[in-house]
């Protein structure tokens, strides 16, 4: 069922195309923040953004939470 959403969101976003163009991936990151932020808040997404970034897994990190954005 997830995997099932995902592809289709999939689908969507890239429209048949091998990549998508800047105002549709910004189109996207709003919608990712929108889903994970309670408001509609400028400051709530760029925190939410920040939090993302500070989060993201290199290949050297090793922190087993890296991908917890809710913490």
């Amino acid at each position: 069922m997830i995997e099932e959403c995902i592809q289709q969101d999939y689908e969507k976003d890239f429209a048949g195309k091998d990549s998508i163009d800047a105002p549709k991936l910004f189109d996207t990151l709003f919608e990712l923040a929108d889903i994970w932020t309670p408001n509609i808040d400028p400051e709530e997404m760029k925190e939410f953004f920040d939090k993302l970034k500070s989060k993201m897994k290199s290949e050297v990190q090793r922190d087993a939470n890296a991908y917890n954005v809710m913490d």
